[in-house]
């Protein structure tokens, strides 16, 4: 078996992990397009999967996984994510009605809070990810929040995300990387998350798989053994805003 397909059976086996959850686009609640939008993203994944066993001489291996794509999401299209309708925080999560006289929140709330925060920013990494192994500079540009900060030599440099879709697609044509599968990128059982220094913003923690290409280390600044990947709440749902490796 060559290493393309070895890849590809990769993210097969890594997408079975993911629960096949048959919740259609018009989602109700927070909650519900949360696993809708997971749905949309292992519909997508198939896909791809699909398309690189065509590319690898194997049509009808390809045609199935893209068959199974539209199975798991209908109405599927390639490379167009479902728009969902924005649903008010409040309908999402239950909360008392506030007295008159401040109080703390209650813990419970707080909780869930914290929890939806980690389910969408786990989200927006699977995104990114699928942006990168699909080169995809749309996809990676639309997870990024307005500023990203990325290490430098000396201090941190802040970049200003808007047209950076240009520059992620020269990145691309520029570099030709042999990966398809995440677990060719990533330990993905090592992620872990965490509050981040700002209010309400989430830290994803998770170890480079050591067998990634090796030129991953010069070519992105944040690339190292262990990566942060911080986001922050912005409208509904969370950004990306730093990457830092140690």
């Amino acid at each position: 078996m060559n290493r393309h397909c070895g890849s590809v059976l990769t993210l097969v086996a890594a997408l079975l992990l993911a629960p096949a959850l048959g919740i259609p686009a018009a989602a109700e609640t927070l909650i519900d397009q949360l696993y809708a939008q997971r749905q949309f993203d292992l519909a997508d994944a198939y896909w791809l999967a699909g398309q690189k066993f065509t590319e690898l001489g194997q049509k009808e291996r390809g045609a199935e996984f893209q068959a199974k794509a539209k199975h798991l999401f209908p109405g599927y299209v390639a490379g167009k994510a479902p728009e969902f309708a924005v649903v008010p925080e409040a309908q999402a999560i239950a909360v008392a009605a506030v007295p008159e006289t401040p109080r703390m929140p209650d813990v419970t709330v707080v909780r869930e809070q914290n929890l939806q925060g980690e389910k969408i920013a786990k989200l927006a990494w699977n995104k990114l990810l699928r942006g990168f192994l699909s080169s995809n500079a749309d996809t990676i540009a639309s997870v990024l929040a307005d500023k990203l900060t990325l290490p430098r030599e000396g201090n941190p440099e802040v970049l200003a995300t808007a047209g950076m879709t240009t520059q992620i697609e020269a990145f691309f044509q520029d570099h030709v990387l042999d990966v398809s599968a995440p677990a060719d990128l990533y330990d993905l059982a090592s992620m872990k998350s965490s509050e981040g220094t700002e209010p309400g913003s989430v830290v994803l923690t998770v170890a480079a798989q050591p067998e990634a290409p090796a030129e991953l280390e010069t070519l992105l600044p944040f690339w190292k053994p262990v990566q942060q990947f911080t986001f922050v709440r912005s409208g509904d749902t969370w950004k990306l805003a730093a990457i830092s490796g140690e």
